[in-house]
């Protein structure tokens, strides 16, 4: 994986493999970044990719491992470059492939931290909009030599979507003595348009080096919380049967049928009652997106409740169904943690599940509507009625769509008050 010839590969032979570098005894090196190269353009190959996570290993090529990135989408047949945040340095470095994924891989390379000027970004875990947070920017210098009017920048980007956390923010200015570090402090006020979810804040140190000038870079993850189930909307699950192009609940360009789903009783924007809980399914909007994949997001959830339903459905989900854990957070600082399984949207009935609606029909993109199950499930976790709610975690996601990894699609949040206390 290593050889410097795209045209030979490692390709898997059974899910989840690793392929890796040892970089010897005495090189160990702190990740910058890597990079790799798929192996063709072929759907396969580029598909085989996605959810791999790259590895650290500082005890032996698979013991001692911490994850440092991650493929979040299906790459293309070029080089792709994987920033990484770790403060340590590691011998073996790898690649991991997806549960049920067979990694087919051209290149992979490690891309090593300067050694004698390099960055450090500090900033605080959440950021919240409206409000403003200090991010430092630490400018280490190891060499003899100062370091004169260094410019240090900083950026901050929607990890997934690209979008700007703030508006352009400021260059600074200084100077670092030898053997030296200096400290930046730039204050972040997140717009109120920015996008909920995690955001890469990326800063650059450039500075003039003899004739010519060299670049350091560094970086830090913050997220930026959500203020409601809408914000975590990253997947659209409904079409109309005439328009389903944008449809992809699945990975593979699949959807329920908006008009199955009317049919059943069930409308977008309109109430959708069952297992005793009020859903509102979401209305249409400028981008449909209409559920969220769960993966961990903290939604707020306020009030008392004696339960907390979720409307939902499964893909790529076993005969068992998908479990996942589900953590409700109070205000006086407790959680309480307890499982859901939701079965897949095609599961045959008899579920232990309380189906909310079947739309009968599912829409597939360039491909004719097949007649079938598409459900829509509710799941409830029981919560204390005595305290007061403040969020809920969903369950964390098994890999990205697109990987055939099972998921739990997150259509609307409700509460169950009908035990509530004062």
């Amino acid at each position: 994986a290593a050889d410097g010839d795209p045209t030979t590969a490692f390709a898997a032979e059974t899910a989840g493999a690793a392929v890796g570098l040892d970089l010897g005894e005495h090189g160990a090196v702190r990740p910058a970044a890597v990079r790799l190269l798929p192996r063709s353009t072929s759907t396969a190959d580029l598909s085989s990719l996605v959810g791999a996570r790259i590895e650290g290993c500082s005890a032996g090529p698979d013991t001692g491992c911490a994850t440092l990135t991650s493929v979040e989408w299906t790459p293309t047949r070029d080089w792709q470059t994987l920033p990484v945040d770790t403060a340590h340095a590691y011998r073996w470095v790898r690649l991991v492939g997806a549960a049920k994924a067979k990694p087919v891989l051209a290149e992979l390379e490690v891309l090593a931290a300067p050694q004698d000027v390099h960055v450090m970004v500090r900033a605080p875990r959440d950021l919240s909009q409206g409000h403003r947070s200090v991010v430092e920017v630490e400018v280490t210098n190891t060499t003899g030599r100062a370091l004169p009017r260094v410019e240090v920048r900083l950026t901050a980007r929607h990890t997934r979507d690209n979008t700007g956390l703030t508006h352009a923010i400021s260059a600074r200015h200084i100077t670092v003595p030898p053997h030296q570090r200096r400290t930046v402090r730039f204050t972040v006020t997140p717009d109120e348009a920015a996008h909920a979810g995690p955001y890469r804040l990326a800063a650059t140190a450039d500075f003039a080096v003899g004739e010519g000038s060299r670049r350091v870079r560094g970086s830090a993850l913050a997220a930026l919380p959500l203020r409601d189930l809408t914000e975590a909307y990253d997947n659209i699950g409904i079409t109309q049967d005439g328009n389903p192009q944008r449809g992809d609940i699945d990975g593979a360009q699949s959807s329920l049928s908006a008009e199955g789903l009317a049919a059943a009783g069930v409308e977008r924007g309109r109430t959708v009652s069952a297992d005793g809980f009020a859903f509102v399914l979401p209305s249409p909007d400028a981008t449909d997106r209409d559920n969220a994949v769960a993966d961990g997001q903290c939604v707020p959830l306020t009030g008392h409740a004696a339960r907390v339903g979720l409307l939902v459905t499964g893909t790529y989900g076993t005969s068992a169904g998908i479990t996942g854990k589900v953590t409700l957070a109070y205000a006086d600082g407790t959680t309480a943690t307890s499982e859901v399984t939701v079965p897949d949207w095609g599961a045959a009935t008899g579920s232990a599940a309380v189906i909310a609606a079947d739309a009968g029909r599912v829409n597939g993109s360039g491909r004719a509507q097949s007649t079938r199950p598409a459900q829509l499930y509710a799941v409830h976790v029981d919560a204390d009625p005595a305290k007061r709610l403040v969020s809920v975690t969903l369950p964390a996601a098994s890999g990205p769509l697109g990987a055939k990894a099972p998921l739990i699609h997150v259509f609307a949040l409700a509460t169950d008050d009908r035990q509530r206390t004062s």
